[in-house]
């Protein structure tokens, strides 16, 4: 079984075409049935990794011509944001820009995607962690998003800590 993950322009072109999960699985016994947890955890964290790449990356290329005049903006390099998700922690190139020459007290240059990015976690998992940790203790609500989410070992200290034990 192959699954692919096709990203589709506005316009019908084909944007990317990946393979998100290739299982080969006997199916003559019950547990290798349809997808496992860890399957289907792998399938979410490299899912979320390509959406979030075409979408930051359409972000980007849509701001990278000044809005005032047009003039499509220099750019000073590239730095990477780690952005945290329910489905996993994802780096993402963020190209820095020089403000165009019409806007000439703005500062020296800016992230388009750090502007857009306020916060470097999901509001669906900064939900997720404090509703659980409402209802139980931290350690408890860590593990809990750790076993059903593919969420990072990284994601928190107590986690972290209890898979490197």
């Amino acid at each position: 079984m192959l699954v692919r993950l096709q990203i589709v322009g506005d316009d019908g072109t084909v944007v990317a075409d990946d393979e998100i999960l290739h299982l080969s699985k006997q199916t003559d016994r019950l547990e290798a049935l349809g997808l496992s947890l860890d399957e289907a955890k792998r399938m979410l964290r490299i899912t979320q990794k390509h959406l979030l790449a075409a979408h930051s990356g359409d972000y980007t290329a849509r701001h990278r011509a000044c809005s005032a005049c047009g003039q499509v903006r220099r750019s000073k390099g590239m730095t990477t944001i780690r952005f945290r998700t329910l489905f996993g922690t994802v780096g993402l190139p963020s190209r820095r820009l020089h403000h165009c020459r019409c806007h000439p007290d703005a500062g020296r240059s800016f992230s388009p995607l750090a502007r857009l990015l306020t916060q470097h976690a999901a509001p669906e998992l900064l939900f997720l962690e404090a509703k659980w940790a409402s209802l139980v203790s931290y350690g408890v609500t860590a593990d809990l998003l750790t076993d059903v989410l593919p969420v990072a070992a990284t994601t928190n200290p107590i986690v972290a800590h209890r898979a490197a034990a």
